[in-house]
């Protein structure tokens, strides 16, 4: 028996690099591989909204919404049992400090000439501006591939975020914060809040015996790549980096063989 632990965005969506929805067919190929009698985690930054809006749905068409554990904007939001949970004191940690790095963040792209939106949203803006997505734990300032002026890229969103972050820091205590950096935005959040200790959690709550043979662990960033690190003498990480869901069905077929 195994356990799988997923990444979402570039791992189950259909498209790499840019949002795209995740594909049925892995969604149906895990819910095969579940019968079986292995254990599955879904593991992403995203928020709350997010999964209701699109893993969720999947969940339920192939039989594993009460079936599996799900967790949203790293260990904030989590759905076990078919019942969804808000750690609320981690969205109480971050609000005093996010709209004085949202402020930074814009100053920083405009004297960059980089365009930004204030408004925090749901969806891409077609208009190629660099945006906020509507979340409360960390701040997510996100790429836009409708920018055709390289101005909203993996990089030059990181870099926005950097530099917020270095003069804020001249004045204010910033040691228990980072900012990561992901294909699809630069995060900046508290450090405890990581992908690490939610596969520790996954770990604890799904074997907590120590019966499973081996975890597997798909992903396609070295934030992902931190949750195989927990117990790396039984956890195997696979890079879907630029594959997507094609990379995953493809080693999914390999290992559990219909």
């Amino acid at each position: 028996m195994f356990g799988l632990i997923f990444d979402i965005d570039g791992t189950i969506t259909k498209i790499p690099g840019v949002e795209s929805p995740i594909d049925p067919f892995v969604i149906e190929k895990i819910s095969e591989i579940h019968n079986q009698g292995n254990k599955i985690a879904f593991v992403t930054g995203r928020a709350g909204w997010y999964i209701e809006e699109n893993l969720l749905p999947l969940l339920i068409k192939f039989g594993l919404y009460d079936k599996v554990f799900v967790s949203a904007e790293r260990g904030v939001y989590r759905v076990e049992n078919g019942k969804v949970s808000i750690d609320s004191s981690l969205v109480k940690e971050f609000t005093p400090y996010r709209s004085l790095i949202k402020e930074e963040v814009m100053s920083v792209a405009k004297e960059m000439g980089v365009p930004i939106k204030s408004e925090e949203l749901k969806k891409v803006p077609e208009t190629g501006e660099v945006w906020f997505e509507d979340k409360q734990s960390t701040l997510e300032v996100r790429t836009n591939h409708f920018n055709k002026n390289n101005l909203a890229t993996e990089n030059s969103v990181y870099e926005l975020a950097r530099i917020a972050m270095e003069r804020l820091s001249r004045t204010h205590d910033f040691s228990s914060f980072d900012i990561l950096k992901t294909p699809l935005s630069a995060t900046v959040k508290l450090k405890s809040l990581n992908k690490y200790n939610v596969a520790k959690q996954i770990v604890k709550i799904l074997d907590s015996e120590n019966m499973l043979e081996k975890w597997y662990v798909f992903g396609d960033s070295a934030d992902d790549k931190t949750m195989a690190g927990i117990n790396p003498e039984k956890m195997v990480f696979f890079d879907v980096h630029g594959k997507a869901s094609a990379g995953v069905l493809e080693k999914l077929n390999e290992l559990f063989a219909s």
